[in-house]
């Protein structure tokens, strides 16, 4: 849960205004939102907050309210407050909150009374108003959608729960407004969406009919979705019938592969069919399908897909964002049939993918008017559909990627078209104790390849497998071509050496280009221009946590490619230009930039401090001289006001404001000096040192510190110096921002961990404030930065990095740390050669 949905459950639980003091105290008592840092919210935090969201808070009088007091919206928080004592009263006890309390809260909020578990027509007149008769239907469905939404946050369960976004989306469809609809559902879902459908179509009547054949769905929830059919039935059908056309639509939502059950079977191809036995029995039809059914290549999802194309039924295709289903990624697309379409009508494909949910209640307009916007929608004849593979995947015929514009004296392909063979790597099913740093072939997996380099080059700890391991035949070994990968849309290729073989990893995949039509480093390159780039993107397609491209989409990449002539001229030209830029002598390296760089930052905050207080200082003094006045270490070198605290008047007075100044004149140095020491490190002096040693002579070294030092006696070769500095660096930077305002003894835990017989391991962690979110170490180690957003406060980290760099070894950050075994919160591992 955010804060900001935590502030509107607290208000929504109390049904009144709130000051940020009561609504911080019941969200820390009730722990329903935790600080990174654990430390409990402030009410200056929830005053931020609310101004972030003015579209759900307001303030009266002083105190905050939400914006939706509408009568629905408080008749749902009234009927809402006394259900929830409940929930959380099961949800302690660990116990699924049975659905006959929801029922009994819906009965309550109509006025129904309950004998004998026999529900009773109510004895009054339901409601007075069409008005109120809506409010109180609106109400019920914020009351299903507030009750499964935490069930499906607190514990696994078999509800699958629809964004509200997207349910609005269904209810704005255009012929649910004006008609005497019939409705037949048949669905895998509680069917509580339907309550938003005939709440938001005032004007429309509903028969809502049950299906008798309601597959994959509990015997609870095929209860539930009966009673709220009869309850609409019951409660909610109008008295004034009009005269509109009756108009039968089925909603089908299927299993949407989320079942845990096999054997596994084709919906999609099965609802197909089914949908065709219909087409004289419906008008419309609504089916919720996984995006991968529109464009798999599984042949019966073709064939399936053949059927709809060759009907005519298929009216439209919606695109939908991930998370349309609550707490997944599951990527899903809408499809829309007509049966009562046209001969030559075209399929509307529309794109909505990278809309944020909360949006999804305007795409209802696009596509009740099928509006063309570029690059989001489009009409297709059917006769222009693929028909290689029938696919429906409305990005293929919106998207403009793969329209590659020939440039002259170029020749378009498909990488298909120029490759004599082509692998991709699977998933390693052999045993992880076999792949180890000096295994014969190296596995490639994509941390080992590089968008910065054409040639592959195998880390230092990359791991593989010896001959005799395992059968040659059963290795998927690889030699020359290029290895490509394109995991979360960061691709990446590189040009194996022709006389080396290697194992290809999982998601990575291998070309061999014809040599007659392209050269390796040339295809190479060309795989990360722009154009291509938008290719890859197009065709990327599985979870939203991590897309990957597969080998039959990475094929139909269009490529342009010169004759081979031009392609060694223009690798030719390349590789001169940049032989010139490393030869001009007055030339400035990147480096040396950054070095400039981060020696101007760090300067800038003690020079600016100082130059402050000397401007105040030399004020002073002249008013001084001018008056005759004597000095005093206690008056204040600048003017004090009434409001000025203590800890104000003290930062000012002569005697604070020189001290200041010494320490700033004492930063400085320190600075300089640091500086110097990084220009002039030299090259390290190997001899055989006793690293136990080394961390009991830094221990010496600190007072209030405690230290532990564990691990046993371990000899290597190392420059004994330069590993004081590293290890003094990383203490003094945790002891000067890690405790900072921290009133706990600082410890520092130094570890020496055995890795193998050609590397050792020490762990330095220490018990301080976690690091900010957005350190990156590998900018602190290059440049000295703390973050992506400026040059970090010193060259400590220069000094860490090059240090290592020079030892051939490597330092991390471990993330996984601050668990309850190890009571740490910062913790960097340095690897170093024996």
């Amino acid at each position: 849960m955010t804060l900001h949905e935590a502030i509107e459950r607290v208000l929504q639980d109390n049904g009144k205004p709130m000051t940020t003091s009561e609504i911080a105290e019941i969200i820390n008592n009730n722990r329903l939102y935790m600080r990174r840092d654990n430390l409990p919210i402030q009410a200056t935090q929830i005053a931020a907050r609310v101004g972030n969201y003015p579209n759900l808070f307001t303030r009266d009088n002083g105190k905050i309210k939400l914006v939706k007091n509408d009568p629905a919206t408080l008749l749902f928080q009234n009927v809402r407050n006394k259900l929830v004592h409940n929930f959380y009263e099961y949800t302690y006890s660990n116990k699924l909150l049975p659905l006959e309390l929801l029922e009994k809260s819906i009965n309550d909020l109509l006025g129904i009374k309950q004998n004998d578990n026999q529900v009773n027509e109510p004895s009054t007149v339901y409601s007075k108003t069409k008005r109120e008769s809506f409010e109180k239907l609106d109400a019920i469905f914020k009351l299903c959608h507030w009750y499964f939404l935490q069930e499906s946050n607190s514990r696994k369960n078999n509800f699958i729960i629809f964004n509200e976004g997207f349910i609005s989306l269904l209810a704005g469809i255009d012929f649910f407004k004006e008609h005497n609809n019939t409705i037949i559902t048949n669905t895998s879902v509680v069917e509580y969406f339907l309550l938003k459908i005939l709440s938001d179509n005032k004007e429309a009547e509903f028969n809502i009919l049950k299906n008798s054949s309601q597959n994959f769905v509990s015997k609870e929830v095929i209860q539930f979705n009966n009673y709220l059919i009869d309850l609409y039935k019951n409660h909610f059908v109008k008295e004034n019938q009009n005269n509109y056309k009756n108009l039968k639509t089925e909603i089908i939502i299927p299993p949407l592969g989320l079942r845990q059950h096999d054997p596994i079977i084709d919906e999609f191809t099965e609802i197909i069919e089914e949908i065709n036995t219909k087409q004289k029995k419906l008008d419309k039809a609504i089916l919720l399908v996984p995006i991968s059914t529109l464009s798999s290549l599984r042949r019966n999802y073709i064939n399936a897909r053949k059927t709809i194309i060759d009907t005519n039924f298929l009216d439209i295709i919606v695109e939908l964002p991930p998370g349309v289903i609550e707490n997944t990624g599951v990527k899903l697309a809408l499809l829309f049939f007509d049966f009562n379409r046209k001969p030559d009508a075209k399929i509307y494909f529309l794109d909505v993918s990278n809309l944020p949910l909360s949006e999804l209640y305007s795409v209802s307009d696009s596509i009740n008017k099928k509006s063309i916007i570029n690059e989001f929608s489009v009409e297709v004849d059917k006769k222009n559909i693929n028909s290689n593979n029938y696919s429906l995947l409305p990005t293929i015929y919106i998207s403009k990627a793969n329209e590659v514009e020939e440039k002259e004296n170029h020749t378009v392909y498909t990488l298909g078209q120029i490759l004599l063979d082509k692998k991709t790597g699977a998933s390693l099913n052999y045993k992880k104790s076999n792949f180890y740093s000096g295994g014969e072939y190296k596995l490639i997996r994509n941390s080992d390849l590089n968008k910065n380099t054409v040639y592959f080059t195998p880390t230092i700890d990359a791991i593989g497998i010896d001959n005799d391991q395992l059968a040659i035949e059963k290795l998927n070994l690889i030699s020359g071509g290029l290895v490509i990968s394109s995991i979360n849309q960061n691709v990446k290729s590189n040009v194996l050496p022709e006389n080396e073989y290697f194992i290809l990893g999982n998601y990575i995949h291998w070309l061999k280009p014809n040599p007659n039509i392209v050269s390796d480093e040339f295809l190479a390159k060309e795989l990360l221009q722009p154009y291509v780039l938008n290719q890859f993107d197009l065709y990327t397609s599985g979870s939203t946590y991590m897309p990957i491209l597969k080998l039959n989409d990475l094929l139909k990449i269009k490529i342009q490619l010169p004759s081979l002539d031009t392609q060694r001229e223009l690798l030719l030209n390349e590789l001169r230009n940049n032989e010139n830029v490393t030869k001009k002598s007055d030339a400035i390296s990147e480096r040396e930039l950054d070095f400039v760089k981060t020696l101007k930052h760090s300067l800038k905050q003690p020079t600016a401090g100082l130059s402050n207080d000397f401007a105040s200082l030399k004020h002073f003094l002249n008013t001084k001289i001018n008056l005759k006045e004597i000095l005093s270490n206690e008056e204040t070198i600048v003017p004090i006001f009434d409001e000025d605290t203590p800890e104000t008047i003290e930062r000012f007075t002569l005697q604070s404001t020189l001290a200041r100044m010494e320490r700033s004149l004492s930063d400085i140095d320190y600075i300089l000096k640091q500086a110097i020491k990084l220009i002039t490190i030299a090259k390290p002096i190997k001899k055989e040192v006793d690293l136990k040693g080394i961390l009991t002579q830094i221990k010496s070294e600190y007072k209030n510190v405690n230290f532990k030092i564990s691990g046993g006696k371990t000899i290597l070769l190392a420059d004994e110096s330069q590993l004081k500095i590293v290890l003094h660096n990383l203490i003094d930077n945790a002891l000067k921002h890690g405790f900072k305002d921290e009133k706990i003894t600082p410890t520092i835990w130094l570890e020496i961990l055995k890795k193998g017989n050609d590397f050792i391991e020490l762990s330095v962690r220490n018990n301080g404030k976690p690091l900010p979110p957005e350190f990156t170490i590998d900018d602190f180690l290059a440049k000295g930065k703390s973050s992506k957003a400026d040059v970090g406060s010193g060259f400590g980290g220069f000094l860490v990095g090059q240090i290592i760099k020079n030892h051939k070894g490597k330092i991390i950050l471990n993330n996984n740390v601050g668990n309850e075994i190890l009571p740490h919160n910062v913790e960097f591992i340095i690897s170093l050669p024996r």
